[in-house]
């Protein structure tokens, strides 16, 4: 505004300086209108930035907060994402699970394991009942062994396994075919009580069986 004055007070001429006051008045409003639209707009696009990075999801997987979900391992990417609110948690793996995570088990044994077998259907009543004395003898000396079984639909195998390190170790395997390995643990094994051995039942029991962990992620 004092710019704006200037003019019309040196000319002496009241409607020029009145005329240049408004002129400049005008100027210096039409300045400050650009500077507020100007500042208007820098606080949209930044409210907009900050809104597009919020929708985005991040971290925040879109409203469900940070995620919750335990880390993925080697060869695998978390898949995990945010649905109606809730996190589901899920790892992609292009890892192959092992074919035999029974007779892994069993070879970590301090001692010399011994193959139980691994039978399916075209193995008769006597191979069932072999590998049923194989398991329940091994066991009950505490020895290390390692046995399996599918089952008829062929999408599953049941392994067994025992290792003996400070403590004897068993453990039940639920193998799915192409997918999961699930593992529990065992304090041992048994005959099962009241149980005829038959083809896919060889009446063995996990004694004390834990809670399963899933111990291989399948292709996905």
């Amino acid at each position: 505004m004092a710019m704006a004055c200037g003019p019309g007070s040196g000319s002496g001429d009241e409607g020029t300086g009145s005329g240049s006051g408004s002129d400049g008045a005008s100027e210096g409003s039409d300045s400050v209108g650009s500077a507020t639209a100007s500042s208007a707009s820098a606080s949209a696009t930044t409210t907009a930035s900050s809104s597009g990075t919020e929708d985005s999801g991040g971290s925040s997987g879109g409203g469900c907060g940070p995620s919750p979900c335990d880390a993925c391992g080697p060869g695998c990417v978390d898949g995990s994402e945010c649905v109606d609110g809730q996190w589901s948690c899920h790892c992609v793996c292009d890892t192959q699970c092992p074919d035999n995570p029974e007779s892994e088990f069993a070879h970590g044994s301090e001692t010399e394991p011994i193959d139980c077998g691994a039978l399916g259907a075209g193995d008769d009543l006597a191979a069932w009942q072999a590998l049923h004395d194989c398991v329940v003898g091994q066991a009950a000396a505490q020895g290390a062994f390692w046995a399996s079984w599918g089952s008829e639909d062929g999408t599953t195998r049941v392994g067994m396994a025992a290792a003996v390190a400070e403590s004897y170790a068993g453990a039940y395997f639920d193998i799915f075919i192409g997918g999961d390995t699930i593992q529990y643990t065992c304090s041992g094994f048994a005959a099962t009580p009241d149980c005829t051995v038959e083809p896919f039942a060889p009446c063995v029991t996990c004694l004390e069986m834990g809670e399963g962990q899933t111990s291989c992620v399948g292709p996905k």
